[in-house]
């Protein structure tokens, strides 16, 4: 009976839910059922990818996506570039990361590992 409130409480509750439900992290639907986000991540799905001419479509995505995709991987600060290979214990594709999700890995790590930052976003210290 009391009023809880809060920038990450729902994100709490994703991960809580998840948690309760035997999986490592919860992916959140919208009021419409689509997909919105991970817990903390930001979520990408992959269909039909072609290595470097990689085409990034912001769009709805209804959560029967997931099960048809060729790959999904979540992205966050901490996470960094973490592929899904498991949705609702259904593998997604192979079941394995795919070429474009570890692309991106190796590019990511290219840039924070090996200081391959050709944008100068990033001052190491």
């Amino acid at each position: 009976m009391s009023k809880a409130c809060g920038n990450y409480l729902s994100s709490q509750l994703i991960k809580i839910e998840a948690l309760e439900n035997g999986f490592a992290e919860g992916i959140a639907l919208d009021a419409y059922g689509n997909v919105s986000e991970g817990s903390g991540e930001n979520i990408f799905l992959v269909k039909n990818g072609k290595d470097e001419d990689i085409n990034v479509i912001e769009t709805t995505i209804p959560r029967e996506f997931l099960m048809i995709a060729n790959e999904v991987f979540m992205t966050e600060t901490a996470a960094e570039i973490t592929p899904v290979c498991y949705i609702n214990h259904q593998k997604v594709d192979s079941g394995k990361p795919g070429k474009i999700t570890r692309l991106v890995q190796e590019k990511f790590y290219d840039v924070v590992r090996n200081g391959n930052d050709p944008y100068g976003w990033l001052t190491f210290v």
